[in-house]
């Protein structure tokens, strides 16, 4: 399945005014949000659709792609392995905020909000 990259959806306003654009509040296949740092974009959404964005971005630049092992509101169990680090499906590991106690050693359940992220396998070559 090819997507096209021919519909923006959930614009804000003054984003659908610069675009001249009616407002479409229909659920989005990828959603694009500048980085924290301001130094980049994270994509979210369903495959095709992000490689797609990817295909069509690396026409004009060559980007530096990092992916995430895991989803964003994830759902796992975890054990504490030392100070706020938990360890997650697959050995990863996940630093928990430090306003909560984390007893070395407890199992718990935690939910991700920002996926750890790695250096794509293209990079890396």
């Amino acid at each position: 399945m090819a997507y096209v990259l021919t519909e923006v959806v959930q614009a804000t306003p003054k984003v659908a005014a610069r675009l001249g654009i009616e407002p479409d509040y229909s659920p989005p296949d990828l959603t694009v949000k500048d980085h924290q740092s301001r130094s980049g974009v994270v994509l979210l959404g369903e495959c095709p659709a992000v490689e797609e964005f990817l295909r069509r971005l690396r026409e004009y630049a060559e980007p530096v792609v990092f992916t995430s092992p895991v989803g964003r509101h994830e759902v796992f169990v975890g054990r504490a392995v030392g100070g706020n680090v938990v360890e997650g499906p697959g050995g990863l590991l996940f630093d928990v905020p430090s306003r909560y106690v984390v007893e070395q050693g407890s199992v718990s359940v935690y939910t991700v909000l920002k996926p750890t992220f790695i250096l794509s396998r293209e990079r890396r070559r």
